[in-house]
């Protein structure tokens, strides 16, 4: 459980032949809704495994969802992208007993994953040096995310088709 995500279940995947010795990329994905921290951890594992072989050394964060999932990473609740991006990497360091040390930052939003980062956006939360939204361009989020980036982010987006006018929109 983390603090910064609401004392919720928080899983922290570290893939075999990550270099804790370099800094590593720090990826935080949010699910979208009816999703949970235990369903993407058995989506993405086999995933993140593979990442150091294809150049990526890098932790993968899966915060788990509030009930109220309207009001994720709500600074009113002490809940905070920036905590939950450091806490992972204190994790990781106590799980390896090893010093880490955090390079760069990714975070990713699927469907309604992208309204937690639209509110650590709109509250200068948003850490990222690369932004992901994956069909999470619903109402303002992905404009909101993509106005508040930090300067010299790269964002991509993936939409299905019901969403194409509004990715069209922030690419």
């Amino acid at each position: 459980q983390t603090r910064s995500n609401g004392d919720r279940d928080t899983t922290v995947l570290i893939p075999k032949g990550v270099d804790l010795s370099k800094p590593v990329e720090v990826i935080v994905h949010f699910h979208g809704n009816g999703g949970s921290a235990a369903a993407s951890t058995r989506e993405f594992k086999a995933l993140v495994a593979q990442l150091p072989a294809h150049g990526r050394n890098a932790i993968f964060v899966l915060p788990n969802t509030p009930a109220d999932k309207h009001d994720w990473m709500s600074p009113e609740k002490s809940e905070s992208l920036t905590g939950l991006q450091d806490e992972a990497v204190a994790i990781t360091r106590r799980i390896t007993g090893r010093p880490v040390m955090a390079g760069s930052y990714t975070v990713e939003g699927f469907s309604a994953g992208g309204m937690p980062i639209a509110t650590a956006a709109k509250t200068g939360q948003l850490r990222a040096n690369h932004l992901v939204l994956f069909d999470s361009t619903y109402g303002d989020w992905g404009d909101v995310a993509v106005s508040h980036r930090q300067p010299g982010a790269t964002v991509s987006v993936f939409y299905t088709e019901h969403n194409r006018e509004r990715a069209s929109r922030l690419q």
